[in-house]
């Protein structure tokens, strides 16, 4: 199975994609192991870490919201007010 995406690997385009939503709601960092593979460095795991800032119950409710519009799956729940436990 290819990996390729045009001239960028899938991890690439997918943190291009999701940081394209991110950044209409907050701050964010990508930190950890996604920057070693980005500088071309082997990693034993592909993944994506990011930081955002505390968001408000509503503006969460709506980045969770353009999440899902870009289709994006929330492997834990479709439903918003599971993630944080003030909803």
């Amino acid at each position: 199975m290819g990996r390729e995406v045009s001239d960028k690997n899938i991890l690439d385009w997918f943190a291009l994609r999701f940081c394209c939503v991110v950044e209409k709601y907050s701050k964010y960092a990508i930190v950890s192991g996604f920057l070693v593979i980005s500088s071309g460095r082997a990693r034993g795991t592909e993944d994506v870490d990011i930081i955002i800032e505390q968001l408000s119950k509503e503006r969460f409710k709506e980045f969770h919201t353009a999440l899902v519009a870009q289709q994006f799956v929330c492997m834990q729940s479709s439903d918003p007010r599971r993630f944080i436990p003030f909803f």
